[in-house]
C-alpha cells in the first residue's frame, strides 16, 4: 500500500506515521459511538428521519398527560411511519436538504433502530445505529481526498499525507460520530471536486459532474458556494473569457439545478418557514476573529479548550496554514492555487461578509466552512509532501508532520473518553448527565417540564425506563400527582410561578440550574 514511500529508507518514518494515523482514524470513528450525549440536533435527525415533525410531536405530548419513557422514545424511531411521513417531516424544514435524512432512515431500519427499546442497552444501541451511518460514510472521504490530490497535484505522496491528516483530524472525527449530515457533505464536496478536475482534463463526463453536484445540493444547501468556486476555477483557467470549458460547466450546473429543482420548489413554497428556521443565525456573535481562529485550530488539535488566543498551538496551526497557502501561490501552478483559493474563498467570503454586513454568527459556526477547511488541509498536505517526501527533504519537516499526527490522534483519544464536547451544544445539554443521575436515583420519578421537545428527548436517552414525564404548554393543564417524586426540568418562570401560587409548591434547586425537586402542598 505504501510501498512507493519505502523505496527510500528516510521515508519509513513518514510511511509508518501515515499507516498508524489511518488505523487510529478508522478506530476513533467507531470507538464508543454511544458515549457522548445524544443532543438536540441529533434528536431532530432521528425525529425527522422517522417521519415526525416537531409540531406533530409537541401536539401529541405536551398535553399534561403522564407519559412513559417509551411514549416519548417512539418519536425517535420509524416503526409504523411511512417514507411519505418522512418526506412530509422534511418538507417542514426546507433549509435541510433531504438526502442525508432519507439515507439514514434506511440505515436505521436496516440495522434495527426502527423499534423502541428503552432499556439502557437499547437506548445506547439506538444512538450507535443513528451515528454509525456518519462514521461509515466518513471513511469514503479518505480515498476521495487521495483521488482529489491525484487530480489536482498529480502526486501520490500528497494523497497519502492528506489521508493521514484527514484521518486523525479531531474536527472530522467529531462529525463522523454525529447523527448529522456533515460527513456526507464532506464526501460530496470531495467527490464533485475530483470529478470536476478529471472531467476538465478529458472534456468528457460533464454529466457525471452534474450528478455529483446534484447529490451535494441534496445534502447541504451551502454546496451552492462550492459550485460557484468550481465555476470561478473553470473561468479563471480560461483566462476569464468564454471557452468550451466554460460552456460545459454552465451546461453541467444547469443540469444539476434541474435535478435539484424539486427541492428548490419545496424551498420556494415554504419560504416563510425557511426564514423562521434560520432566524437564529441572525443573532449577533461577539469576537468573530477569535472563533475563526479556534475553529481553524480544531482541524489539527482539540482539547475542548477555551479562548484560542491564549493557546500557542493555535498560532502554530495558523502559521502553518498561512504559510502553506502562500507557498502554494508562490511556487505552484495556477491550476492548483486557483482551485484551492476558490474553494476556500467563496464560502469564507460569503459567510464573513454576511455577518459583517447583516449581523449574525454564520461564519463562527464550525461546520459551515467545511469547504474552506478541506482547501486548507489540501494546501498543508501538499506542502508537507514536498518538504518530507519529494525534492526538498528535511528532517525537521518529518518531525513536524509526525508531531501533527500525534497531537491530532491525542485529541481524538481525549475526546473519545468524554461524554460532552463543544460540538454538542454545551449550554443546552451540559447538565443532562447530572440531571439523569439525580432522577435515576429516585424510586418513582416524574419529570414535569415545558422545555423544548429536543431537550426533553435528549435527556430521555440518559434515563432509566421507569422515569415518566408530564409535559405542558404553556399552562399547567392538570395537577401533578402528589404520590410521586416530582422533578421540574428546565421550566419557564411562568410555570414555576404557577406551581407556587396555584399548588403551593416548594421548589428546591438541585445540583444543576435546570432541575428542581418539587414538593406539592395542595392537590386539585
Amino acid at each position: 500500500m505504501l510501498k512507493f514511500l519505502l523505496k527510500r529508507p528516510r521515508n519509513r518514518w513518514v510511511a509508518g506515521g501515515i499507516l498508524l494515523a489511518l488505523i487510529l482514524g478508522i478506530f476513533f470513528r467507531f470507538y464508543q459511538l454511544d458515549r457522548k450525549v445524544f443532543w438536540g440536533d441529533e434528536v431532530f435527525t432521528a425525529m425527522r428521519s422517522s417521519g415526525y415533525g416537531v409540531a406533530e410531536v409537541v401536539d401529541r405530548t405536551y398535553t399534561g398527560e403522564i407519559l412513559d419513557l417509551a411514549d416519548l422514545q417512539q418519536y425517535q424511531h420509524p416503526a409504523g411511519r411511512t417514507w411519505e411521513n418522512t418526506w412530509d417531516a422534511l418538507v417542514g424544514n426546507p433549509e435541510q436538504a433531504p438526502l442525508y435524512y432519507l439515507l439514514v432512515r434506511g440505515w436505521a431500519q436496516l440495522f434495527g433502530a426502527d423499534q423502541v427499546d428503552v432499556s439502557p442497552a437499547g437506548l445506547a444501541r439506538s444512538i450507535a445505529i443513528w451515528r454509525s451511518f456518519s462514521a461509515v460514510v466518513s471513511l469514503l472521504a479518505l480515498p476521495l481526498i487521495y483521488w482529489l490530490c491525484s487530480e489536482l497535484f498529480t502526486s501520490r505522496a500528497t494523497g497519502w499525507i492528506a489521508i493521514a491528516l484527514l484521518a486523525v483530524s479531531p474536527f472530522h472525527v467529531l462529525f463522523a460520530q454525529e447523527a448529522r449530515l456533515y460527513s456526507l457533505w464532506t464526501v460530496t464536496i470531495l467527490l464533485s471536486s475530483a470529478v470536476l478536475l478529471r472531467t476538465r482534463q478529458t472534456e468528457k463526463g460533464w454529466w457525471l459532474y452534474s450528478l455529483t453536484l446534484a447529490l451535494s445540493f441534496y445534502t447541504f444547501l451551502f454546496s451552492g458556494f462550492v459550485a460557484i468556486a468550481h465555476g470561478i476555477y473553470i473561468l479563471g483557467l480560461s483566462g476569464w473569457r468564454w471557452s468550451r470549458s466554460v460552456a460545459h460547466y454552465l451546461a453541467a450546473i444547469t443540469l444539476a439545478l434541474l435535478l435539484f429543482s424539486p427541492w428548490l420548489i419545496v424551498m420556494g413554497t415554504h419560504l416563510k418557514q425557511l426564514r423562521r428556521n434560520v432566524a437564529h443565525l441572525d443573532q449577533d456573535s461577539f469576537q468573530l476573529p477569535a472563533k475563526w481562529l479556534l475553529n481553524l485550530s480544531r482541524l489539527y488539535f482539540d482539547f475542548n479548550h477555551g479562548p484560542s488566543w491564549i493557546n500557542p498551538l493555535t498560532y502554530a496551526t495558523l502559521i502553518l496554514s498561512g504559510y502553506a497557502l502562500y507557498w502554494i501561490y508562490r511556487y505552484r501552478a495556477k491550476r492548483i492555487w486557483l482551485f484551492l483559493f476558490a474553494l476556500i474563498g467563496v464560502t469564507g467570503t460569503v459567510l464573513i461578509l454576511a455577518d459583517l454586513l447583516l449581523g449574525g454568527q454564520r461564519s463562527s459556526v464550525a461546520r459551515y466552512p467545511i469547504a474552506c477547511y478541506l482547501g486548507i488541509q489540501l494546501a498543508v498536505a501538499r506542502l508537507i509532501a514536498y518538504k518530507t517526501l519529494e525534492w526538498n527533504w528535511k528532517k525537521k519537516w518529518v518531525i513536524g508532520f509526525l508531531a501533527l499526527l500525534l497531537i491530532g490522534a491525542l485529541s481524538c483519544g481525549i475526546s473519545s473518553q468524554a461524554e460532552l464536547w463543544w460540538n454538542k451544544g454545551l449550554f443546552k445539554t451540559k447538565d443532562n448527565l447530572k440531571i439523569a443521575a439525580v432522577v435515576n436515583q429516585s424510586d418513582r420519578p416524574l419529570i414535569l417540564s415545558n422545555a423544548s421537545i429536543e431537550r426533553v428527548l435528549s435527556l430521555s436517552y440518559s434515563l432509566k425506563p421507569e422515569v415518566q414525564f408530564q409535559l405542558v404548554k404553556p399552562l399547567l393543564l392538570t395537577a401533578p400527582p402528589i404520590d410521586r417524586d416530582l422533578f421540574l426540568y428546565q421550566a419557564s418562570p411562568r410555570l414555576r410561578r404557577q406551581l407556587i401560587e396555584q399548588y403551593r409548591a416548594k421548589l428546591e434547586p438541585l445540583e444543576t440550574e435546570s432541575l428542581w425537586k418539587v414538593t406539592l402542598r395542595k392537590a386539585q
